[in-house]
């Protein structure tokens, strides 16, 4: 037909668009792209920016809603508290501001399932990465390649959201740079969340690096007087990261004085750390609950 036409007069990199859904075609092995034209504005530039990045290379572009918040919540060694921090703040922004958040965890050994009790009968995260990048079908923009979420999420008893963890290990994070564009693209675009919350701990892996490239804010969880040579080379690889520094928050948690914070970028928290036995129960009492209200205000308010 005319199409075929044009390609033989033009080649393959020609975008049509079509009157009919069942006439669409995103087809990366063969480039062959048609899109329906009825499709929302967002939904088709995103589209447009996917298929140019496969065609052209670079990075993959990610259409993000202009509400959707993307915090890390990162440290430069364990004990710090990062986990409960993150955790706190996720539950606050679910309970109390009915905000649609999921929890993502980079840490190299997962602690999801000390605050997700039921693990639901799902796919874990491992699966779903398997599903989303293990062939070209799935690239962002094939709407058919990416695997429905429903299938790999679990819930607490507030309504935050998480993957399921794998048996052994995080596959999230021993992904390359351009694999956790596609994953974050994929949780960004699906129009479920408004929300991420990705609890890093001390990862610096590239793709962790890449995910707090994407974040709004970062904020780098120590305890009093936190100090020495590991502290200070965390920072300093972190501190080439684009925008770094207007992203950052000091979180200071097992603070024991007065106040909230050193500076205007600084966050203090009496005391961030899980109860044995009870981290299910964590930001239902205790004088944590003011101070991460404090921390959730000051992100909502960049």
């Amino acid at each position: 037909g005319a199409g075929e036409e044009i390609r033989d007069a033009y080649g393959d990199n020609i975008l049509f668009l079509t009157d009919r859904e069942s006439d669409e075609e995103i087809d990366y092995t063969n480039n062959r792209f048609s899109l329906y034209k009825y499709r929302s504005g967002r939904s088709i530039a995103k589209a447009i920016f996917d298929i140019f990045s496969h065609l052209f290379g670079g990075r993959v572009l990610k259409m993000k809603d202009k509400d959707m918040r993307i915090v890390a919540f990162a440290s430069f060694s364990g004990g710090n508290g990062c986990t409960t921090a993150a955790m706190a703040a996720a539950r606050e922004l679910c309970r109390f501001r009915s905000r649609r958040v999921l929890y993502l965890s980079l840490e190299d050994v997962e602690s999801t399932e000390d605050y997700f009790t039921e693990m639901q009968d799902r796919g874990s995260i491992g699966e779903y990465l398997y599903r989303l990048l293990g062939d070209r079908s799935a690239l962002p923009g094939n709407r058919e390649g990416v695997p429905i979420l429903d299938g790999f999420l679990i819930k607490d008893k507030f309504g935050l959201e998480a993957f399921r963890p794998t048996g052994a290990g995080n596959p999230l994070r021993e992904l390359e740079e351009e694999e956790m564009d596609c994953f974050l693209g994929a949780v960004t675009g699906c129009g479920r969340f408004d929300t991420i919350i990705i609890d890093m701990g001390s990862c610096i892996t590239g793709a962790g690096i890449r995910a707090m490239e994407e974040a709004d804010s970062i904020c780098i969880v120590e305890t009093p007087g936190s100090s020495g040579t590991r502290r200070e080379k965390y920072k300093s690889r972190l501190a080439g990261m684009p925008d770094f520094e207007a992203k950052t928050v000091e979180v200071v948690n097992m603070w024991e004085g007065s106040g909230t914070g050193e500076n205007a970028n600084s966050i203090c928290i009496r005391r961030a750390a899980g109860e044995a036995g009870r981290r299910e129960e964590i930001l239902l009492e205790g004088t944590i609950q003011k101070d991460i209200e404090g921390l959730v205000d000051f992100l909502l308010a960049r």
